[in-house]
């Protein structure tokens, strides 16, 4: 075996992946610097009688992340607040569609679609005078389900 094929890949970085941001189909170029995703479950430990233990089981809820990015303009903002009026006015929400996007050390692309994609609080904070101003905002979404286009 050639010893190309035994060489170990490196673990993925930051780099090796983008979240990807759409409101009403139009792509946002949002300068993340950092982000994260997780599944928000109930957890259940159930004693039935006699047994040692309890049984355990989870059901998922919904998926949520975080995500901080740099101010460079206040698009965020105005996604936000249009996503908001709409609400407010009781009519169809816009259309928000969220995407995780990993580039493996290995050449190849996957792309994750996060289904029902709903941006919620932000938060905008002031650094000191040198330091640049950062916004984070939590997002919600109901399942993650790869995507197969080919992108």
């Amino acid at each position: 075996m050639p010893a190309a094929a035994n060489k170990l890949k490196p673990f993925m970085e930051g780099r090796n992946s983008s979240l990807i941001v759409f409101q009403q189909n139009q792509r946002r170029n949002f300068p993340f610097k950092s982000k994260g995703v997780k599944p928000n479950v109930t957890k259940h430990a159930d004693g039935v009688n006699g047994e040692d233990r309890d049984r355990l089981s989870v059901t998922l809820n919904y998926y949520e992340g975080s995500a901080e990015m740099y101010v460079g303009d206040l698009q965020f903002l105005t996604d936000w607040l249009e996503a908001q009026k709409a609400r407010d006015a009781k009519t169809a929400p816009l259309d928000q569609t969220g995407a995780l996007r990993f580039y493996p050390n290995d050449g190849t692309k996957k792309t994750y679609i996060l289904q029902d994609f709903i941006l919620d609080e932000w938060d905008l904070k002031d650094g000191g005078r040198s330091e640049k101003k950062m916004v984070t905002f939590n997002y919600r979404f109901t399942d993650i389900v790869e995507s197969k286009a080919k992108r």
